[in-house]
């Protein structure tokens, strides 16, 4: 399929040196969508402020950890106003930017989380109402999770071991008992790991899938409109995409 009137270019914001991912949010809480770009070479993340005109031209700079390669969008710490972890693969750390009412944020926290971390996730793990974060760890085949209060997160955590070279996790209520539930792509061995939230950061990790070769990605949603979570993994390898339908158990037909 041709298009016959293509889109014009709306506009070009500039950025750092080799930007690697983006995300949005209307941080300075003025009902404007807002960008955040992160620059892995100059191990930064740029934030580009919206206007009226829907143009993006205010560039404010903050300093990442080696090789930001990944960033998670979401209310941490409970003030309605979005926040920013960013994974940062080549020293192992997430840095924690909370969002302030204003067009700022507060002074980044960075966190140790394992050996070349490549994604994160943040949901309440815990069922204590604060959101903690999971993060995957491709070098060293582990899931990290860390306790959160407020948008601060402990020094104690719990590690699980997972597949070969875990790429990307996500979160969700697999299940629908109330509890979130993880589901971590793992490009070394061609799997999906599921675990099962029993409460209190215990998850159940027995449940194994085979996907297609190399995978890179996965997401969630209903696709099926039975009201139960599915998977949708992308894979590099051999240039397909696997679908896993939910059961009302958290298990996933094959």
């Amino acid at each position: 399929i041709i298009c016959k009137d293509p889109y014009s270019l709306r506009s070009v914001s500039k950025t750092g040196k080799t930007p690697v991912a983006l995300t949005f949010g209307d941080f300075r809480n003025e009902d404007i969508i807002d960008l955040a770009v992160l620059n892995y070479d100059e191990q930064s993340v740029d934030f580009l402020l919206g206007n009226s005109k829907n143009t993006y031209e205010t560039e404010i700079i903050y300093d990442t950890g080696s090789a930001p390669s990944f960033v998670f969008t979401g209310d941490i710490n409970g003030d309605g106003l979005p926040d920013i972890i960013i994974v940062n693969e080549n020293d192992g750390t997430i840095s924690v930017l909370l969002d302030n009412p204003d067009d700022s944020f507060q002074s980044t926290t960075t966190y140790q989380v394992g050996q070349r971390p490549v994604s994160v996730t943040s949901a309440d793990f815990t069922g204590n109402g604060d959101f903690d974060v999971i993060v995957a760890n491709y070098g060293d085949n582990t899931l990290r999770l860390l306790f959160g209060t407020n948008g601060r997160f402990s020094e104690i955590y719990i590690s699980i071991p997972v597949g070969l070279q875990p790429i990307y996790i996500i979160s969700g209520d697999f299940n629908s008992d109330g509890k979130v539930d993880w589901a971590v792509v793992n490009n070394g061995d061609n799997t999906i790991h599921v675990g099962i939230a029993r409460g209190f950061g215990i998850f159940e990790n027995s449940q194994i899938y085979k996907v297609g070769d190399h995978p890179v990605a996965i997401i969630t949603t209903d696709l099926n409109h039975d009201e139960i979570l599915d998977l949708i993994v992308a894979n590099y390898g051999d240039n397909s995409v696997s679908v896993f339908l939910g059961n009302d158990d958290g298990t996933f037909q094959a």
